[in-house]
């Protein structure tokens, strides 16, 4: 579903709504619910102090849960979209494309940041 952003949240959930047909019923399910237990989880923390240490694995017992979930019930040929094979490895290094680098302002920018650092040690002080 190809919803387009709005600065007005009116405006967005107009769109959300008159595309709800579109939904994957399957997917909204499985999203809940793991919400569902991630919440459950913290709450079972917060309420017996004996369990307070089960409280930081919420998010990890659901990503695990539902790993297993998609393996054993093979969610593509459900309809359940699934992200499919990630590469192994690191990307390549390519910092030029993160952001233009322009030779002619790094004078000014170092000089920026020794008076910004400088400016943040005397105030410390």
């Amino acid at each position: 579903i190809r919803i387009p952003s709005a600065v007005r949240v009116q405006v967005l959930l107009k769109e959300i709504f008159s595309n709800v047909s579109e939904f994957n019923y399957k997917t909204i399910l499985l999203g809940c619910s793991s919400i569902l237990v991630i919440l459950t989880i913290k709450n079972v923390g917060l309420r017996y102090e004996s369990m307070k240490w089960i409280k930081p694995f919420g998010s990890l017992t659901v990503c695990i849960l539902t790993i297993l979930l998609s393996y054993l019930l093979q969610f593509q040929n459900r309809g359940i979209p699934i992200v499919g094979t990630i590469p192994s490895g690191l990307p390549p290094i390519t910092i030029n494309q993160w952001l233009p680098l322009r030779t002619d302002l790094a004078v000014p920018a170092i000089t920026l940041v020794i008076v910004g650092f400088l400016e943040s040690i005397g105030t410390a002080q």
